[in-house]
């Protein structure tokens, strides 16, 4: 075979595998300001392209909000012309889109988070997974910058398994001594990670594990 006919036998061998894949489509959103932008993207890629007609989008946009977010298009459905569509982004966009509605979100679930016991790996990789969640959005949210403040991580530092603060504020102690500024937040986020990624090691479970089972026995 020639370079030309292998590379076309592979474009057909791709197109096949792709039309056997389940056609993608968004996920439902119900209101949670914290998966409107992923939302909002995920439907104007998959749906939009491919579907010009404002009726048929007014339909999948239906289709694809439940719960509050359909209750704020209230009325908008029952027309099918442009103005109907967009009018409907522009109500979602100023009540889960804005800026300071999202950045208050992430701090409120910042704040309502429970503490973290001291052998409770696991809640605190899921902790570790929120963090890492806002210090990926802080460059698109620009509320959530004040997470830097050190204030701010006082605050969060009552979550932690007192362990992990004692290892933090020794983390600090050598910055600030070194003539370095208060960690970031990403700095923040990074230690957290770490701490949750040690705790959850396999190896670090079996001894919790006998540990807690030796307690019992005593």
């Amino acid at each position: 075979m020639t370079t030309n006919e292998v590379s076309l036998a592979q474009v057909l061998k791709e197109t096949l595998a792709t039309t056997r894949l389940p056609a993608p489509e968004p996920f439902v959103f119900k209101g949670d300001p914290l998966k409107f932008i992923e939302w909002s993207n995920c439907f104007k890629a998959l749906i939009e392209p491919s579907c010009t007609d404002p009726a048929h989008r007014l339909y999948y946009l239906k289709k694809y909000i439940d719960g509050e977010a359909l209750s704020v298009l209230e009325g908008t459905f029952y027309r099918s012309d442009e103005e109907a569509y967009t009018q409907a982004w522009e109500a979602l966009n100023k009540r889960y889109g804005h800026s300071f509605i999202v950045q208050r979100a992430f701090r409120g679930k910042l704040n309502s988070w429970p503490k973290i016991g001291p052998r409770e790996s696991l809640k605190l990789r899921e902790f570790s997974d929120f963090l890492v969640s806002c210090k990926n959005a802080m460059p698109h949210v620009q509320g959530l910058k004040v997470l830097d403040d050190c204030e701010e991580n006082q605050k969060l530092l009552q979550k932690l398994p007192d362990w992990a603060t004692t290892r933090w504020n020794r983390h600090v102690t050598r910055e600030l001594n070194a003539g370095k500024p208060y960690p970031s937040f990403k700095a923040f986020s990074d230690f957290v990670a770490e701490e949750a990624c040690v705790a959850c090691n396999p190896i670090s479970s079996s001894m919790h594990s006998k540990g807690e089972t030796k307690n019992r026995e005593r």
